[in-house]
C-alpha cells in the first residue's frame, strides 16, 4: 500500500495516509495533536518514504 505523508501546518504533527484515503481534489483532515482542520491535497503531500 502506497501512503503519503501529511505534516499539520499549525503544530508541525505528522501523519501518514493511505494514497487511496486522499482523492485528487483534495480531503478535509482534522490533527489530532492540536485540533486544526485543513484541506490535505495529494499535490502537497509528500511519499511516505521521503
Amino acid at each position: 500500500m502506497d501512503e503519503i505523508k501529511l505534516t499539520c501546518e499549525t503544530c508541525g504533527a505528522q501523519y501518514k495516509l493511505a494514497t487511496s484515503a486522499l482523492p485528487p481534489a483534495g480531503r478535509e483532515v482534522q490533527c489530532t495533536a492540536c485540533g486544526h482542520t485543513w484541506l490535505a491535497r495529494p499535490h502537497a503531500a509528500l511519499p511516505a518514504s521521503a
